[in-house]
């Protein structure tokens, strides 16, 4: 792989050091393909053909204000891969209106302690981890054109896959009061944080889930801050058929594993067709394969992406959101 691929994939990769090192792992002993200027920006022809193409694929059937919304996120991943070392400035890679919206983000969300608590508006967790990008654009749920006609059947399940420690379960519920939600965390140490926070936030009709969802059956290693273990792992197919669940929405952000769980899930989203946030942000397959994936079935689905955070890195907290009208 040549140079313009390889830093423009490390832009996904949040941690210096990480990105450092994968750059190092991957970047060629010899270059004998011609560079061209684009931009600014050195592009290997072999290299650029290949992302120009995913590109396209990407933007396929999607709206205009939609195509503008993607352009302008590959530029900024564009912009990233300028940087060899991976060292930047925020005026470097962000537009002023962009750099004002991270910090009224990260002003906004400002948390009191009470107790053995912290709270943020009505919202309460047992560490102060407010995720700015959820807890203000909140996965842009209010823009869904399927959002009241989920509300409006209860008997619809919510699936809140990577629900962490319960925050984004908060943003589901506030949003569809009565429906169920299944909250899916890998970690039991944070499934069991998703009871506390539910409790904390006076929340029924949760039910945490202690299980990985995936492409297969079995136990599977997991690694995560301080835990080290296995975990049960399951299709999404599996357990909504075992549990007769009908499915009104899927919410995912699970560490880039969201192609396989895709994988067990397809026909669940075949003949369910469920409203889906897909987390893509993780990983260059799944912010250029997942959205041709899901069209590839088929299914009627319309795209749209939500933008959400910015100053992180450049495609912190971008969603996928696929919706049958």
């Amino acid at each position: 792989m040549n140079t313009f691929l390889v830093n423009l994939m490390a832009g996904f990769i949040p941690d210096k050091s990480k990105r450092h090192r994968f750059r190092h792992r991957m970047s060629p002993v010899s270059e004998k393909s011609v560079s061209r200027k684009n931009g600014g920006v050195n592009l290997i022809g072999r290299d650029l053909e290949q992302y120009e193409k995913d590109a396209a694929e990407l933007k396929k059937g999607l709206s205009q204000p939609e195509i503008a919304k993607i352009n302008h996120i590959l530029k900024r991943i564009e912009n990233v891969s300028k940087y060899n070392g991976g060292k930047y400035k925020f005026t470097d890679i962000y537009t002023k209106d962009e750099i004002n919206k991270f910090i009224r983000m990260h002003d906004g969300v400002i948390s009191s302690k009470v107790d053995d608590y912290y709270q943020y508006k009505n919202y309460k967790l047992r560490v102060d981890l407010f995720e700015p990008s959820i807890f203000t654009d909140e996965y842009e749920i209010s823009k869904l054109k399927t959002a009241d006609k989920i509300r409006g059947h209860k008997e619809l399940s919510l699936l809140d896959i990577g629900a962490y420690n319960g925050d984004s379960t908060l943003i589901l519920r506030n949003h569809f009061p009565n429906n169920p939600i299944y909250a899916f965390e890998a970690v039991p140490d944070f499934c069991n944080t998703i009871n506390e926070t539910m409790k904390l936030n006076d929340i029924q009709n949760v039910i945490p889930v202690n299980l990985a969802l995936g492409d297969k059956e079995g136990r599977v290693p997991i690694k995560y801050g301080k835990f080290t273990g296995t975990t049960q792992m399951n299709t999404l197919d599996n357990f909504v058929n075992n549990n007769n669940i009908r499915v009104g929405l899927i919410k995912t952000d699970i560490e880039g594993a969201e192609w396989a769980l895709l994988q067990g899930a397809i026909q669940t989203i075949r003949e369910q067709k469920p409203t889906l946030i897909i987390s893509i942000y993780h990983n260059y397959n799944d912010f250029f394969k997942i959205k041709p994936l899901i069209d590839s079935w088929g299914l009627g689905y319309n795209f749209t992406f939500t933008d959400s955070c910015y100053g992180k890195y450049p495609i912190h907290e971008i969603t996928l959101n696929c919706e049958v009208m």
